[in-house]
């Protein structure tokens, strides 16, 4: 599946099982294992064994509607540069949350407010939700401008809610309700 928007620079598509050398690439990154989930769950160093469990498990949660699951690519070329998705899919209540790592070399050009983006449109529009969520690290301040680019809003600190590394840390949670996100994607979805 891929999911395009006119005048952006991303897009999103399903991965598969050609992508793990690119996924490890981009991925096998201490900043982005450091700064995305708790020390240990998302994988350093990263190896294509785990691209490829994480692309095997990607489309069997897709296939049970637990999770949804894309590479972000670039319209220009196709680079694979970082992955997003919902989990959490709750569609009773109408609610998911977010999560997403874009390869550092492409940190700070705008493709993950665009991904992020990309992805509320579809679960507002496609998954018919009401409310995604997203929690980050109180120290990924690129994160936390990423979400609220795209319209999330802080509804709460956690309070040394994860052991990370070596301490506990703060998470922030940050909510979009379907009603308050602005942007008029027009979304081609194949």
């Amino acid at each position: 599946m891929e999911i395009r928007s006119d005048g952006l620079e991303v897009y999103l598509k399903s991965p598969v099982t050609d992508d793990a050398s690119e996924i490890t690439r981009r991925a096998d990154d201490y900043d982005i294992a450091y700064n995305i989930a708790r020390w240990g769950s998302f994988p350093h160093p990263y190896t294509i064994s785990d691209a490829l469990s994480f692309i095997e498990n990607a489309a069997k949660f897709q296939r049970e509607g637990l999770e949804f699951h894309t590479a972000i690519r670039l319209v220009e070329d196709d680079m694979l540069i970082g992955m997003i998705g919902l989990k959490q899919i709750d569609l009773k209540d109408k609610k998911a949350e977010i999560g997403y790592w874009i390869g550092k070399q492409f940190w700070g050009k705008g493709y993950g407010t665009q991904a992020a983006s990309l992805m509320s449109g579809y679960g507002f529009g496609v998954l018919n939700l009401n409310r995604i969520y997203a929690k980050t690290f109180d120290f990924n301040r690129g994160s936390l401008r990423v979400l609220e680019k795209v319209g999330f809003v802080r509804e709460g600190i956690l309070k040394q809610d994860t052991y990370h590394k070596d301490r506990y840390v703060d998470e922030v949670l940050l909510g979009l309700l379907s009603k308050d996100f602005k942007h008029n994607l027009k979304l081609v979805i194949k």
